[in-house]
């Protein structure tokens, strides 16, 4: 049960590091800010491990997480359909400028930049689960990563 919810909860965080990646948000060459994308993947597993969640905070996790990629689930599917529109318009035999791509880059931008909203939308979710305490146990936990 335990690496369900850590496998979901790593899931959230490289879809947010790669939609920040994506939109420019973050440090050179669009990486974002932080650790490197590896670590900064298991953050929250890591977190969350450490947080000693209660049955009950599991539960609500498991509740938040479940809602947020039933809800998430269209967007991601929007967001493939328009990169791969995106790769055949690169990958055409006839000549393909910026303007003709902006409507498409547009698109996906604005895709990931939901994507985004969502995934953090979700981390204060999970994280009004936890107590002042478990909070507090985080923090060593963040600073070593």
């Amino acid at each position: 049960m335990i690496r369900r919810l850590i496998a979901a909860a790593a899931l959230v965080v490289l879809c947010a590091g790669a939609a920040a990646a994506q939109l420019g948000i973050g440090g050179q060459a669009g990486m974002p800010p932080g650790p490197p994308p590896r670590r900064a993947a298991m953050l929250l597993p890591t977190l969350l491990q450490t947080a000693n969640l209660t049955a009950d905070q599991d539960a609500r996790v498991r509740a938040l997480l479940t809602t947020r990629r039933a809800a998430s689930q269209p967007l991601f599917q929007q967001l493939r359909q328009a990169e791969q529109q995106l790769l055949d318009q690169l990958t055409s035999t006839g000549p393909v400028t910026v303007a003709e791509l902006r409507p498409q880059l547009d698109t996906i931008g604005g895709l990931r930049q939901q994507l985004l909203q969502d995934m953090a939308a979700l981390a204060i979710e999970i994280r009004s689960v936890l107590t002042p305490e478990q909070l507090a146990l985080l923090r060593p936990v963040k600073n070593r990563t």
